[in-house]
């Protein structure tokens, strides 16, 4: 198995060293919804977290983990953590273990609540997400009231584990594209594109003064209308009856 770009923190303050401004660089992981919230538990401390890379693999149409000695462009810094996902089958106190996948801007919120603390796990954290688009996008870190529960009855996932197999899922979808198997008709495609606004998009976190790229799902959730625009700024020239997938394309191969 190919070895992952990344690694543990081991102590808060290499987590505090990673997470600064400016600092660092679909599939089997959580995240935060588009214009959305979830609460959640962290099980451990952020020394804990695992950290990596990841890009766009447009053959398999997912994001997925930068292995070590790999060069793409346009990568982001991520952060895993274990936590408790509340809410499921209606029972806010329950849940189960996933792996929380965060923007280096969310999980410096919440390691700075460590900081004030010395604790995370002793509450539960409402993470919440604004805006629809890489330019408008917000995250927040919410602390709930303290409420200090066994976490022993929660097994952790392997995180590295969780990010080789989400790794082989990609690669393996990578292989089917260039065999020519196709697991999704082009009526499921444009269902996809319908209901873009429902699925989740990762945006290029780092707070600078430069423009953060626009990274591909980004583009998919962006209107027709705007990528039409955008287009036109390009001076790409779009067919007729071009579907929003081949518009995103076009603009996509514009910009490289």
């Amino acid at each position: 198995m190919a070895k992952i770009a990344g690694g543990s923190f081991g102590s808060q303050a290499a987590v505090k060293k990673a997470l600064e401004k400016g600092s660092g660089g679909g599939g089997l992981t959580w995240r935060v919804p588009i214009d959305g919230s979830i609460q959640v538990r962290f099980l451990t401390e952020p020394e804990s977290w695992q950290y990596y890379y990841e890009w766009y693999d447009e053959a398999s149409r997912t994001y997925r983990p930068l292995q070590e000695g790999e060069n793409q462009k346009k990568v982001s810094y991520r952060v895993l953590a274990n936590v408790v996902l509340r809410g499921d089958d209606g029972d806010e106190r329950g849940g189960r273990v996933v792996p929380l996948k965060m923007t280096k801007d969310l999980a410096a919120r919440v390691s700075n609540r460590y900081e004030r603390s010395g604790t995370i796990t002793n509450r539960d954290f409402t993470l919440s997400r604004t805006g629809k688009t890489m330019n408008d996008t917000k995250y927040d870190a919410d602390a709930e009231p303290i409420d200090k529960q066994s976490l022993t009855k929660w097994e952790l996932l392997d995180l590295e584990d969780v990010l080789e197999k989400e790794l082989a899922a990609a690669l393996a979808q990578s292989d089917e594209e260039e065999t020519g198997v196709d697991t999704e008709t082009e009526d499921d495609l444009e269902a996809e594109d319908e209901e873009v606004e429902e699925e989740e998009t990762e945006d290029e976190e780092e707070e600078t003064d430069e423009e953060a790229p626009v990274e591909y799902e980004d583009m998919q959730r962006m209107s027709v209308s705007d990528l039409k625009s955008w287009a036109s700024d390009l001076k790409v020239t779009v067919p007729p009856s071009c579907k929003k997938s081949d518009l995103v394309d076009l603009v996509w191969a514009a910009m490289d």
